[in-house]
């Protein structure tokens, strides 16, 4: 105990603390584009589309935009298959929708008409497996996560339909087919619409991620937004508002990309000489004392983006500062206080001190 107040009080030289944050800031680009090309573009001159993690980075890239339409970097993760969890439009461009609007689901099933619907994941439908050889209907009512895990544990997975003949397959396996569910369906031979029963198949789709394969935790979307039929994102930037409306793709718009900086701030700690011998260059005696430094940060928990080193020419001499007349209690008291976020953390006297500065400290 009694060598550790030796250090604190015969301690002298200066402390640098680097410390490490990050600053996005957005870019309004005035070019129309879809919302792929304007993603190529910021991923080029920039890091991505716009990434937006809380209301504050919305409010900057508001600040940015000003006016108009832009393109943010939020998307609907394309459709994909269960059985290799490839992208369904890159793998193939076949597809047997019932309806261009797809609906709000996230599962899709297919008909004993061949035609595909989007529904709720969390509906009990029959569904179809494959084998490895064959395309099996399993008649028992599932969720389409219970069906995969199904298909999974028996055979090789939900059934994948990337040609008008696997289709065709899998369809025939629900003609004549009674129970289950069913779906109401435009017969054109009859002129009106016939029940005809579904079953799950493999092709999903994910939630909302941005461009940069950031989760989509927080949103701003506008009253009645989003429609899950759109798979891309704009704001609408306005005065006094900048909330998102999903649309096409397809469609032009102006866009917002985002860069991230990485920015250094370096603060100096004096440690002043007041009395005793030690040799402040001593090395052993430098890593101790950050030690105990590092230390105190960790119990502020700040241990990831701040680093400790000793200055060069560490020790030199300099006259002593004597205590006001009269201050016997407290001799050549001198005071150091840093804050970060208006809270201190670091005091530093003649005696002793308490913690350190962290990230956006002041003196």
């Amino acid at each position: 105990m009694t060598r550790r107040c030796v250090i604190f009080l015969l301690i002298s030289g200066w402390c640098h603390v680097h410390t490490d944050y990050i600053i996005r800031r957005f870019h309004a680009i005035d070019q129309k584009e879809t919302w792929a090309k304007a993603q190529s573009y910021c991923r080029d001159k920039f890091n991505d589309l716009a990434t937006i993690m809380d209301q504050t980075n919305n409010a900057d890239a508001q600040q940015v935009a000003a006016n108009g339409k832009f393109w943010i970097g939020l998307y609907h993760t394309s459709w994909k298959w269960s059985q290799d969890d490839k992208d369904a439009q890159l793998d193939n461009s076949f597809s047997s929708w019932a309806s261009k609007e797809l609906g709000d689901g996230k599962c899709v099933s297919v008909s004993a008409l061949g035609l595909w619907s989007v529904r709720d994941c969390g509906a009990q439908s029959f569904f179809t497996c494959y084998s490895g050889e064959h395309h099996i209907l399993e008649k028992q009512l599932m969720t389409w996560l219970d069906a995969r895990r199904f298909c999974r544990s028996r055979y090789s997975d939900l059934s994948s339909i990337k040609t008008q003949q696997q289709n065709q397959e899998v369809s025939r396996l629900l003609q004549n087919v009674t129970g289950g569910a069913s779906e109401t369906e435009s017969d054109e031979g009859s002129g009106g619409g016939v029940s005809v029963p579904m079953a799950w198949i493999g092709l999903y789709r994910h939630f909302w991620k941005w461009s940069d394969q950031s989760s989509a935790p927080y949103s701003q979307w506008a009253t009645e937004q989003p429609d899950e039929s759109k798979d891309c994102v704009v704001m609408d930037v306005k005065s006094s508002s900048a909330d998102w409306f999903s649309r096409s793709c397809s469609e032009k718009h102006d866009f917002l990309c985002h860069s991230d900086i990485r920015a250094s701030v370096l603060r100096s700690v004096k440690l002043r000489l007041s009395s005793g011998s030690a040799d402040v260059n001593d090395p052993t005696l430098q890593d101790a004392i950050l030690r105990q430094m590092k230390e105190k940060l960790e119990e502020r928990g700040i241990n990831e983006e701040v680093k400790l080193r000793w200055r060069d020419n560490v020790s030199h001499r300099e006259e002593e500062e004597r205590a006001p007349p009269g201050d016997s209690s407290h001799p050549e008291a001198v005071r150091l206080r840093l804050q970060v976020g208006g809270a201190p953390v670091f005091h530093l006297d003649r005696r002793g001190w308490w913690g350190l500065v962290a990230v956006g400290g002041a003196w």
